[in-house]
């Protein structure tokens, strides 16, 4: 069974508890502030997480750490976060990229690397 999660934070949602506004699936507390926000689905049971590739050290963040910043992702890349998921997800700079809110960062790929580590580990 797909559920689907809100991107402002709102919580996941099985597709019975969604909303439909313009053929877009929109979670109920946002349709009932009067904004249509994108959704990302993720199946039962499936981590919340967000694959990086062409990485050594880390390949994967927690969604907690993404999720915050997919206007940033869809201005960068043009795709939600569920789409840059079935793309394979992104670079090590690229997402530090997402994380800086900057439309691109230009940095060795240790660096990124190494930002990233530091980033999860003040997640956790």
């Amino acid at each position: 069974m797909n559920r689907w999660v809100c991107l402002r934070g709102h919580g996941t949602f099985d597709q019975e508890q969604l909303a439909s506004k313009g053929g877009e699936m929109t979670c109920p507390r946002c349709l009932a502030g009067g904004s249509t926000i994108l959704t990302s689905t993720l199946k039962a049971g499936e981590m919340h997480t967000f694959p990086i590739h062409s990485s050594t050290r880390v390949t994967e963040l927690p969604w907690a750490l993404i999720q915050p910043c997919w206007r940033r992702l869809m201005l960068n890349f043009g795709s939600s976060l569920s789409d840059m998921v079935l793309r394979g997800g992104l670079s090590a700079s690229e997402a530090v990229a997402v994380l800086e809110d900057q439309p691109f960062i230009i940095l060795t790929q240790l660096e990124a690397e190494l930002y990233l580590v530091q980033r999860i580990a003040e997640l956790t």
